[in-house]
């Protein structure tokens, strides 16, 4: 649960939410989805942001 508090610490200004996705870079908060956009639509459309987020801020 530690590591929980220490992943809230970088993201403090966004309300808490489970499941969620954070995606960093250079330790900067870059991309988000809460728990709304996770649970109301089926996994290939959360993969689809997921991929076009690394698509974007990857190297």
């Amino acid at each position: 649960m530690a590591g929980i508090g220490t992943g809230r610490g970088y993201i403090a200004d966004i309300r808490s939410s489970q499941p969620s996705f954070a995606l960093f870079k250079d330790g900067e908060l870059v991309y988000f989805i809460p728990r709304h956009r996770i649970e109301a639509r089926d996994p290939q459309a959360v993969a689809a942001d997921l991929t076009a987020a690394f698509d974007e801020f990857g190297e």
